[in-house]
């Protein structure tokens, strides 16, 4: 998701910044930041299309957060425009360019995420990623979507990423990539050690998940029937998304 920061605060523009990596971090929701300390920066470089949200502070050296939603809206009538303000005293301007919302400062978390939330929903981008390390002396930093990511295993204490074209091992322990991923209903840790996606798998073969590619990755067999059941629960819940 693309996110622009309009503010003439430097520790405003932080605030913000330092909440949108919180919530891309915490939903693994991918979120670009380009933040401008006035309208006049921003219009400089704004582009119908480029952005999926503006967040604009009201009052700022230079153009107002007002005139500069209006020059947005002559342009670009889909993007989504948050003020930033401290008080609500200006509803009937913003309903002249149609904006979704307003954050009181300084932003709070959970205002800010309530909203966020709200919109991903309208923009549709939902688009996930895993986020991790190389294991190799690049300890290049990598952002895998969750839709590449097939299963991840542990093996020789080094965890690797299984995906349809290649595998690597990174730095993260399995324990830390289950936290990133057994949030969304498509990851199960299906065996000590082992995170599978539902996506990848073909079929069920006694107690193991036999995937596309037709690797074997077990199922635990203490909780065969509730990783089983959880499996079933989640294909049924795609075919009635798909009716």
């Amino acid at each position: 998701m693309q996110i622009a920061v309009i503010d003439d605060s430097v520790n405003d523009r932080k605030i913000m910044q330092s909440l949108l990596k919180s919530f891309s971090l915490e939903t693994g929701i991918n979120v670009d930041v380009s933040d401008f300390e006035s309208g006049e920066d921003f219009l400089h470089d704004f582009k119908p299309g480029k952005y999926d949200a503006i967040f604009c502070d009201i009052y700022m050296n230079g153009i107002s957060g007002i005139d500069t939603a209006k020059q947005i809206r002559l342009h670009d009538n889909t993007c989504i425009i948050v003020f930033l303000t401290m008080s609500n005293n200006f509803a009937s301007e913003s309903y002249e360019v149609n904006a979704f919302g307003y954050i009181i400062k300084p932003a709070d978390k959970e205002q800010l995420f309530r909203l966020l939330s709200r919109i991903t929903k309208i923009t549709g981008n939902r688009c996930l990623y895993f986020n991790a390390t190389l294991r190799d002396k690049s300890s290049l930093k990598l952002s895998i979507p969750f839709d590449n990511i097939m299963y991840i295993n542990i093996a020789n204490r080094k965890v690797y990423i299984h995906m349809p074209n290649e595998t690597v091992a990174i730095t993260e322990t399995i324990s830390q990539c289950a936290e990133q991923l057994l949030k969304d209903s498509r990851f199960s840790n299906c065996c000590k050690g082992i995170i599978v996606n539902f996506e990848y798998v073909s079929k069920i073969l006694n107690n193991d998940f036999i995937m596309n590619n037709n690797d074997t990755v077990p199922i635990r067999k203490r909780y065969s029937n509730d990783i089983k059941n959880q499996y079933m629960s989640y294909k049924l819940h795609s075919i009635i998304k798909e009716q």
